[in-house]
């Protein structure tokens, strides 16, 4: 984990070459996690991240209360695979939805014609293990 001075000196880096920084939290929080979120979130804001990759719907939240500028996208550990679930999350404001693997590309066409939103789709292999079930 990078220190919110260090990742401001990686996003002025990055951003040298044009590149763009994205910061994961694809925890589902618990109650200890909740403390210094709020300044997490404005830190990585003023660090410059262009944006976070969330599954908690609190995190998600929070961010968009706190840190306005910061990209919102939707975790695939949110297992989304529907287009009225993803209707349901650009009305909530985010970005991009990073879709679930198990969605087919049928699936990914279908989200993709009835909700004007980014999507992101993993194309090989399940390195990310889901929470639980």
């Amino acid at each position: 984990n990078f220190t919110l001075e260090e990742m401001a000196e990686g996003v002025e880096f990055a951003k040298k070459y044009g590149a763009k920084i994205y910061v994961t939290t694809n925890i589902f929080a618990h109650n200890e996690n909740m403390d210094g979120l709020e300044e997490y979130l404005k830190g990585i804001e003023k660090a410059g991240v262009t944006g976070i990759i969330v599954a908690d719907p609190l995190i998600i939240e929070t961010c968009k209360r706190v840190a306005p500028s910061v990209e919102v996208h939707l975790s695939t550990q949110q297992s989304l695979s529907n287009w009225k679930a993803a209707q349901y999350w650009k009305e909530e404001g985010l970005h991009r939805l990073v879709l679930a693997r198990e969605a087919s590309y049928e699936e990914m066409k279908e989200i993709k014609e009835k909700v004007d939103i980014e999507i992101e789709a993993f194309v090989h292999g399940a390195m990310c293990i889901a929470y639980s079930g």
